[in-house]
């Protein structure tokens, strides 16, 4: 069984804490998915001329058809039996609430780069990172990053649960075979475990299917496929999934994490506890996801290594961003970084085109030098 860490006394319960900030993240997701559905970025991003192999066909459709089953097989099993057992919401059950919003953080990373694109033969709409004020990766009505909106809310949840199960049995069994280990040395295991983890999950699994692609990364596996498989990725990737796991499996003498301590000394009704713990761990996930997966990543979208020919020559993994049929060069060390303008798709910064030549978008005036001042 997992350590109890002894409950201290608090003043302010820093549930409430993080529970005004799972608040504030609701509010900040409904507020930009709304601009989204109601801007001109809804718009499909088609396939383009490449034909899309058979195979990452089935696989979509699969993904597509397993997805909604999945993630309300998780909510029975971990909210909805619980609750009506219980009388009150577990600790499982409010990480697989909390797990249900972190997609709409998928494509933040993106936010001043696209780095990583999806299979545009799902259904898609484009996405909504562009909705998000300030953006400035490159997007256009039906010339954007990707989201399919049937797989990845899913995706989040099943394969975060999974993360979060195995995570803890792995540190359950390093702390049975070897009791003396202190929590960061089963932290660090559990860590190492969840990189092992995300390199078949997405390496092995999602990336060769073509479901989704990180052509951007750096340092690796399968260079110069379509679906290189960069160790950043592993690292953030993996330490994300390791963070809700580690989350789990310490808990003090109350059974409450470091989201929901104080949660047990409140003076309220089972029913607003649970309604607690679930706004505790929705601010308390989407921030151990946004500091570890999407900040570090941001790093990757402004400092894009070369996109793999064999990913661009597949135009339903390009999603209208670069190479041929646009007027941009696809990214990589030695093309400037480019700066989109939200409000006008004729504008934006001037770039290099697919052949090297300088582009200036129509709406877009380049600044005149100025000499210096000779007296």
């Amino acid at each position: 069984m997992p350590r109890a860490v002894d409950a201290a006394p608090r003043t302010s319960a820093p549930v409430k804490w993080w529970a005004a900030l799972g608040a504030v993240y609701l509010v900040f997701m409904v507020a930009v998915l709304t601009n989204w559905v109601l801007g001109p970025l809804f718009k499909t991003v088609p396939v383009g001329p490449t034909p899309v192999p058979t195979f990452m066909k089935v696989a979509v459709v699969f993904f597509e058809v397993i997805s909604i089953p999945a993630i309300l097989a998780c909510f029975y099993f971990m909210v909805v039996k619980p609750l009506r057992r219980d009388g009150k919401l577990s600790v499982d059950g409010a990480l697989t609430i909390a797990f249900a919003t972190v997609w709409f953080q998928d494509p933040l990373s993106a936010y001043s780069g696209t780095w990583f694109t999806y299979n545009a033969w799902a259904l898609n709409y484009g996405s909504w990172v562009n909705s998000v004020p300030f953006a400035t990766g490159k997007a256009a009505p039906g010339a954007m990053l990707v989201e399919p909106i049937l797989i990845v809310p899913g995706a989040y949840v099943y394969c975060f649960v999974v993360a979060m199960f195995a995570g803890s049995w792995v540190m359950r069994t390093a702390r049975k075979r070897w009791p003396s280990l202190s929590a960061v040395n089963l932290g660090v295991i559990c860590v190492i475990a969840m990189f092992a983890f995300d390199i078949v999950l997405e390496g092995v699994m999602f990336m060769p299917l073509g479901i989704w692609e990180y052509p951007g990364g750096h340092f690796n596996i399968f260079p110069n496929t379509y679906h290189k498989f960069p160790l950043t990725e592993m690292l953030t990737a993996g330490s994300a999934f390791a963070s809700v796991a580690i989350l789990r499996f310490f808990k003090n003498d109350r059974g409450e994490t470091l989201a929901d301590r104080g949660l047990e000394s409140l003076k309220v009704s089972d029913r607003r506890k649970s309604l607690l713990r679930a706004l505790a761990m929705i601010g308390f996930v989407n921030m151990l996801f946004f500091g570890l997966y999407n900040v570090a990543n941001t790093w990757t979208a402004t400092r894009m290594a070369d996109w793999p020919a064999d990913l661009q020559k597949r135009s339903y993994l390009t999603n209208g961003l670069c190479g041929e049929g646009t007027d941009q060069m696809c990214p990589g060390p030695a093309v400037p970084q480019y700066r989109n303008d939200n409000q006008d798709p004729n504008g934006g910064s001037a770039h290099l085109g697919p052949n090297g030549n300088l582009v200036v978008p129509p709406n877009t005036t380049l600044p005149s030098m100025v000499p210096f001042d000779r007296g």
